[in-house]
């Protein structure tokens, strides 16, 4: 039984961004993305309220107007072999001025499960205490549940839920699962200048925690 990365992504809230600033060719001119994408084969989305760009090569970048987000898609090339990091701090660096308030780190993923019922009895036998509440109705509840704890600068938040995704080779069939992802948000701190790109840069010791945390609340006998 093991965590199945399945994307990544870094979301920063700003007060007035503008989307139509995101486009194919400024991202390649201004270095944010790396030289050898394929810029003009990218799939674009440009409208006054949002934009995005979503690149052959597993990635994406949407901005809204009080909303950037950076995700990966390639969740093996999770953290090592992604461009997450840089390409949202190069973004940034580009737009100094723009008033940013707040970063939220993101991973989700899952753990394969044999059965739908086995994926719902998971999280209700290891994280709920057995009472009336665990034998209400005709069918054991299906639970999912939130931890949010201080991590440091950043707030945490760990959510767990049973479900399903698509079989990758045989699209019929869905494999059942538990959900997992996690937040780590950080919020603009007058005391800190470099605060912005302190949490970006962190993301990938984020990781590392998320990782090591799920292992020891969750995969952990």
């Amino acid at each position: 039984m093991s965590l199945v990365i399945e994307n990544a992504s870094i979301v920063i809230v700003a007060k007035g961004h503008n989307p139509s600033i995101l486009q194919p060719y400024f991202l390649h001119d201004k270095n944010i993305i790396p030289k050898e994408w394929d810029w003009e084969g990218a799939r674009s989305t440009l409208t006054p309220p949002l934009s995005q760009i979503v690149f052959k090569e597993g990635f994406a970048i949407t901005a809204e107007l009080q909303k950037l987000v950076f995700q990966e898609n390639e969740g093996e090339r999770v953290p090592d072999k992604t461009k997450l990091g840089a390409i949202a701090s190069a973004y940034t660096k580009i737009l100094p001025h723009v008033p940013y308030t707040s970063v939220g780190v993101n991973f989700t993923g899952h753990i394969n499960k044999t059965s739908t019922e086995e994926a719902s009895s998971y999280l209700l036998n290891r994280f709920i205490a057995k009472g009336k509440w665990t034998n209400y109705g005709k069918t054991p509840p299906a639970v999912g549940v939130k931890f949010v704890y201080d991590i440091g600068d950043s707030k945490c938040t760990l959510s767990l839920e049973p479900g399903e995704v698509i079989h990758v080779d045989k699209p019929q069939e869905r494999i059942p699962v538990v959900f997992v992802s996690v937040n780590y948000h950080s919020d603009a701190n007058s005391q800190k200048k470099d605060w912005l790109s302190t949490a970006i840069a962190k993301w990938a010791d984020d990781f590392r925690h998320f990782i090591k945390m799920v292992d020891e609340l969750v995969l952990s006998n």
